[in-house]
């Protein structure tokens, strides 16, 4: 029986997932703060974009600690769906390019939401999925809460 509750396989698949949706996320940050206008938005997205990078991290180690053999391809293309979303809102105001990070947070939300949910992660893939969890909440939370004043 394995020392985990999970194969490790089962384990890195969901793992992996997540950190293709970190450097997306990443991803639809660097886009975003090139096109906002507001400075006190770009400061607390360029916070939020730190928080990801960390988590980005952490699976990333954890992952090559396990012997996963998806690293080498993690980086998604340039010109992901989430790219383009907010390049194309940029065209328009900074609500729009925040609405683009909103709707990419809440995707994280819910991955992260879901492997939470999971009983059978293991202990220390717990850990930085909790973390996941509860950053990508704060900043879903914070971008709905400045669309509903605009």
């Amino acid at each position: 029986m394995a020392p985990y509750p999970l194969s490790e396989e089962t384990c890195s698949l969901t793992l992996e997932r997540l950190l293709k949706g970190e450097y997306e996320a990443l991803e639809t940050y660097h886009t975003a703060l090139r096109h906002l206008n507001n400075l006190s938005y770009r400061i607390r997205l360029l916070s939020f974009m730190e928080d990801h990078d960390a988590i980005r991290e952490n699976l990333t180690n954890f992952l090559k600690i396990h012997g996963s053999h998806w690293l080498a391809n993690a980086v998604p293309d340039s010109t992901s769906w989430a790219d383009w979303a907010v390049l194309f809102a940029s065209l328009g105001s900074d609500h729009e390019v925040l609405h683009c990070v909103s709707q990419q947070e809440d995707a994280m939300r819910l991955a992260y939401e879901k492997a939470d949910y999971d009983d059978m992660l293991w202990p220390t893939a717990r850990k930085i999925v909790e973390q996941g969890l509860a950053d990508t909440r704060r900043h879903w939370h914070w971008l709905e809460g400045e669309l509903s004043k605009i």
